[in-house]
């Protein structure tokens, strides 16, 4: 994860992920849904914009690494069962948003999961996953 922020120099908190997105060549939309988060299609992730701030970071970053997920399948002919492939789409998001040097460092400070995950600007659930990942 570091190599991927260190390649778009994107250090800065919250992460900008549009940014980053943009970066990699790929377009960003917004629609409404009812059922679905959002989805990527060829260069461009569309969004769902019922969702609120924080969950629609956590999606565009969830679709940023099914691209590039597809980018190393598509070289390498690796399959992946469908569930693999979310589970990896959410870590990697989770990493990407909630760096774990800035992570640690915001949780030393605050200890308190509203306000961390407005300082990453991420859903609060996704501050639970971090801390279980790194302390439990």
């Amino acid at each position: 994860m570091k190599e991927f922020l260190d390649k778009y120099k994107n250090y800065n908190l919250p992460i900008d992920i549009e940014s980053i997105v943009l970066k990699v060549w790929l377009s960003i939309d917004y629609f409404g849904f009812d059922k679905i988060n959002g989805f990527i299609s060829w260069t461009t992730i569309v969004i769902n914009s019922s969702l609120n701030l924080a969950e629609q970071r956590f999606t565009l970053a969830h679709e940023l690494w099914h691209y590039i997920d597809w980018e190393i399948w598509a070289s390498s002919g690796i399959f992946a069962c469908k569930e693999l492939k979310e589970k990896k789409a959410d870590e990697f998001a989770m990493n990407l948003l909630c760096p774990t040097k800035q992570f640690k460092e915001l949780w030393e400070e605050y200890q308190n999961v509203p306000t961390v995950a407005q300082c990453l600007a991420v859903p609060e659930s996704l501050i639970f996953k971090k801390l279980k990942h790194i302390y439990w």
